[in-house]
């Protein structure tokens, strides 16, 4: 029986976590009010640390509008772009790093998806009286959306409004410029991995989507993901010693080794001895 190519196995994975992030995000629509509560908790104690700048950057980014336009497409596709690039990338390009970091990216988006379930969270552009407005929803004529986030109008019944704790967006950009400043041989691509993540943040706080503890948080949980990663590949380590292939796509055979109707499998052959003559 064929194996099933290990590429399509990865698709296949990628594409399982993914509907459990879609499906999970419908899964607290009554929570409306132990939502709210959360969210004003949250915002509650960031304003008493003076940590809370949602308000400040929505306000400067909705004065700008073309700013604001451009804000709106970034939050609403990029993470759908860039993670699954760089997964590709890492796949083709580093094949050893590979396993880890989707492993990580993996066991990352599952433990947020565990969050938004037991923690769901108004974002701060839902909570009445809060003074942080709806940037996305101020641009809406600009885009696909309407007044429930990113997703096109109409489609607001498909996604939950009230999984702002922790931002996976900025733990997926995180992941993704982690990548390309470790693996990455151009320093134009490195320089993009260090910013990618610090614009993603900026871009979540100022559309009023997440509270600056929901990007914090968004970076623990992929740190906890990776660590994750990292201790399953210890442990893969040890119950497949270096140079026992783990899986059969990974048993690649040398050039230089023989086939089994080569000849030289047999060992080298001595040469059949010459006449002394030539006939004549």
């Amino acid at each position: 029986m064929q194996r099933v190519p290990r590429w399509l196995r990865e698709v296949v994975l990628v594409g399982v976590i993914y509907g459990a992030y879609e499906l999970s995000r419908g899964l607290q629509h009554g929570a409306v009010a132990v939502a709210t509560r959360n969210g004003r908790d949250i915002l509650h104690w960031e304003r008493s640390f003076d940590l809370a700048p949602e308000k400040l950057l929505t306000h400067a980014l909705i004065s700008v509008t073309p700013l604001c336009v451009a804000a709106a497409y970034f939050y609403s596709t990029m993470h759908y772009f860039i993670t699954p690039i760089v997964l590709v990338w890492m796949y083709r390009s580093h094949a050893k790093q590979y396993r880890t970091a989707r492993t990580a990216l993996a066991c990352s988006t599952l433990l947020g998806l565990v969050v938004f379930y037991l923690l769901p969270t108004a974002p701060p552009r839902l909570l009445a009286n809060a003074g942080i407005p709806d940037a996305l929803f101020d641009v809406r004529h600009w885009g696909w959306w309407g007044g429930e986030g990113s997703v096109p109008r109409g489609l607001g019944g498909l996604t939950n409004q009230f999984a702002a704790m922790p931002s996976l967006h900025v733990g997926w950009a995180l992941w993704c410029g982690f990548l390309l400043c470790r693996y990455s041989s151009r320093i134009s691509v490195r320089v993009l991995g260090v910013l990618y993540p610090l614009v993603t943040t900026v871009v979540v706080l100022a559309t009023g989507n997440h509270y600056l503890l929901d990007a914090i948080a968004g970076a623990a949980v992929m740190a906890f993901g990776a660590g994750l990663a990292l201790a399953a590949r210890v442990v893969v380590g040890r119950v497949h010693p270096a140079g026992t292939p783990q899986d059969a796509d990974d048993a690649v055979e040398p050039i230089d080794a023989p086939s089994p109707l080569d000849p030289r499998r047999d060992g080298p052959r001595t040469a059949r001895p010459e006449h002394a003559a030539s006939r004549r």
